[in-house]
């Protein structure tokens, strides 16, 4: 009797291992979403910060160039409390919430009608070292609600490459879409799913980037 009561407690005790194994694995996975939405969310919240921050301290701003934002580097985001100082790389890049870089440009692309450099009055924020969850969440955020919204870069590999949004201030009828790569105007947005999946699916994990566009 005592042996059948042995055998059976060693069972339900394997039992109960077996559902603790479980909800353990469960508990990991659930944790790990949450702690993506969390950073994804900290990275919308940082996004428009640095973006509303600029456009309204360079909002009145006159440079002898003609560049509105001329001298807009990270330097001048962490002066402007922006982001904060352990950020901070260099004057051109910083880091993300993700670990990866991020940093703000200006497009030296855009041309008047009689195609020589005109004044330009944008700038661009970079963002990379995203993985494809993160990349597509970030790329179907409603950043057109900001009427300084010009355009955006999607790219499934890192380039850093942040020219030609200007473009958009000429036309706004650019769509482009290849080999894992979106450039797209604001009236494109928002975006078809399908290309934004694909542009997200990055070569290596956390290799995709996104480059806004704002004035």
């Amino acid at each position: 009797m005592k042996i059948n009561e042995f055998g059976r407690s060693m069972i339900e005790m394997l039992g109960v291992l077996a559902i603790i194994g479980v909800l353990s694995v469960g508990g990991i996975a659930g944790y790990s979403k949450a702690m993506q939405k969390y950073r994804v969310n900290k990275a919308i919240d940082e996004i428009t910060t640095i973006v509303t921050g600029v456009q309204r301290a360079y909002v009145n701003n006159k440079t002898s160039s003609g560049w509105k934002y001329e001298g807009l580097n990270v330097i001048m985001l962490e002066t402007l409390g922006l982001i904060d100082s352990n950020k901070v790389i260099n004057y051109n890049t910083a880091e993300n919430v993700f670990g990866g870089r991020m940093g703000v440009f200006l497009d030296h692309s855009y041309y008047d009608d009689e195609f020589t450099y005109a004044a330009n009055e944008m700038f661009i924020l970079y963002y990379g070292g995203l993985n494809k969850n993160v990349c597509i969440s970030l790329s179907t955020q409603n950043w057109y609600n900001n009427e300084g919204f010009w355009g955006m870069y999607i790219n499934n590999h890192h380039d850093g490459d942040t020219d030609g949004l200007g473009l958009c201030k000429k036309t706004d009828e650019e769509y482009y879409f290849h080999d894992g790569f979106i450039a797209a105007c604001r009236q494109h947005y928002p975006l078809p799913m399908a290309d934004v999946v694909s542009a997200c699916s990055c070569t290596e994990e956390n290799d995709c980037e996104i480059i806004l566009g704002f004035e």
